[in-house]
């Protein structure tokens, strides 16, 4: 089972040092109380690869994928 993550969790992940700032896409469309994944994108700049964050409770699909750039 892939790890969960609340939004209070992102946006304080989102701007740790530690990972980078800005890292991690559609924050804004995670609800204050759904849990989310992470998943890589095929994005990246000089800081490391963006990753989509996308609430746990949907199923990829194909258009998703496509949308986000996801292998």
């Amino acid at each position: 089972m892939e790890r969960t993550f609340s939004k209070a969790q992102l946006l304080t992940m989102n701007k740790d040092p530690t990972y980078g700032y800005n890292w991690i896409l559609n924050i804004q469309n995670i609800g204050e109380t759904q849990q989310a994944i992470l998943y890589p994108t095929g994005n990246a700049s000089t800081n490391g690869k963006f990753y989509v964050a996308i609430p746990s409770t949907n199923v990829l699909t194909q258009a998703d994928k496509k949308k986000w750039n996801m292998f």
